[in-house]
């Protein structure tokens, strides 16, 4: 977020839960993971598959792994969540970690009354529109909150492909100054400069070396590579969505960096490594700012590059 939203009531929470994921969530058990007041970071998961199998469990030690001291759960769906949320806090237990909230509201697409299981409050949860995370959501990510996850995945869809390119003509110092401009700008690079850009980052360096394009906001950087996605096709447009993946995991959207990952399995394409060790890490919930790491230094991606690269 651009400043610290302040979440202090169970309406509250519930209205900025779309904010959070970056979709309208439905059939979902939210669960918020904190660590000294602050929020550590958001999982989804089906709210009919909690009580199946060992998912509780697993979802209870990832959160815990992440060193979250308290927990607060919201349940969304036609039906009452209860034992979904008595399960998983049960499991969390287990580590010394707290449930604050336990709610459940049928929809966050609107306003709508809730419970709060917990304390037997009922009440009304605010429109997520008018919410201030779902303000600085669109201040942040330059874009709205997705009516759906679908809708939601629309953002890396297809465009008609660009031509190839001779990589032998491509100008390294050149496509990476194009390419800051597209992130400075937040815009749609085109369909030239991203199959320059797709055919460079073929060399793992130079792609690791692009990671520093998310230096200044992860967020629009992330849309950036969507839109340079949109017009590639094969390994090329894998490789991009890694870095789609990359930088929404980093601005903290891991619904995005899930949905990229989903896109390059959903079109047979073939994952990169660092697509891989990122699924992994989403999946464990390792905390984006483990990702600043990944991110070289201003002299190595030049060094990279092979050219100065320029921030």
């Amino acid at each position: 977020m651009v400043a610290p939203i302040s979440i202090r009531t169970a309406a509250e929470l519930i209205a900025a839960i779309p904010a959070l994921v970056g979709f309208v969530p439905t059939e979902s058990l939210i669960m918020v993971a904190l660590a000294e007041g602050r929020i550590l970071f958001t999982a989804r998961h089906d709210l009919a598959d909690i009580t199946v199998g060992h998912t509780a469990a697993s979802l209870a030690e990832v959160i815990a792994l992440n060193n979250a001291t308290s927990v607060l759960l919201v349940g969304i769906g036609a039906e009452p969540s209860i034992e979904a949320q008595d399960e998983m806090v049960g499991h969390l237990a287990g580590y010394a970690i707290d449930v604050h909230r336990q709610l459940h509201v049928t929809t966050v697409a609107h306003a709508a009354e809730y419970i709060d299981y917990a304390t037997g409050q009922i009440g009304i949860a605010g429109d997520y529109r008018d919410s201030a995370g779902t303000v600085a959501y669109a201040v942040e990510e330059g874009r709205a909150v997705m009516a759906s996850r679908q809708d939601f995945a629309q953002m890396f869809a297809t465009v008609d492909p660009a031509a190839p390119v001779d990589p032998e003509t491509i100008d390294p110092e050149w496509t990476a100054q194009e390419m800051l401009g597209a992130v400075s700008l937040n815009t749609d690079p085109g369909p030239e400069t991203a199959a320059r850009f797709g055919a460079l980052i073929a060399n793992v360096n130079v792609r690791d070396a692009m990671l520093r394009l998310g230096t200044e906001s992860a967020g629009t950087a992330a849309t950036v590579m969507a839109r340079t996605a949109a017009h590639l096709r094969g390994d090329d447009r894998a490789r991009v969505l890694t870095l789609a993946m990359f930088f929404y995991y980093a601005a903290g959207n891991g619904a995005a960096a899930g949905i990229a990952a989903d896109t390059v399995a959903n079109e047979n394409l073939e994952p990169t490594s660092l697509m891989r060790l990122l699924g992994r890490s989403l999946q464990s919930a390792m905390h984006p700012r483990v990702l600043a790491e990944l991110i070289p230094t201003q002299a190595d991606a030049s060094s990279y590059l092979g050219a100065p690269f320029p921030i």
